[in-house]
This record gives structure tokens, C-alpha cells and sequence, in this order.
């Protein structure tokens, strides 16, 4: 009971922690793009 217990303590952690990286990740590569697009469009 207890083993299942934290197992899905632990996937819901690591589902959030991999949630977080990619948004944060595709923030990153949003921004460069609109950078990109400033630089080429001047």
C-alpha cells in the first residue's frame, strides 16, 4: 500500500518536473525566435 502510495507521489513529481523543463525549454526557443525574426526582418 504504502510502496504504491509513493510510487505515485514519485511519477507525479516527475511528470511535473518534465512539464516545467519543457515549458520553460520551449519558452527559451519562442524567444529566440521572435529575436531571429527581429534580427532578419530589420
Amino acid at each position: 500500500m504504502f510502496a504504491s502510495k509513493q510510487f505515485k507521489s514519485d511519477s507525479a513529481r516527475l511528470a511535473f518536473l518534465v512539464w516545467f523543463e519543457f515549458s520553460v525549454y520551449g519558452d527559451q526557443i519562442e524567444c529566440r525566435g521572435c529575436v531571429l525574426h527581429t534580427l532578419i526582418g530589420r
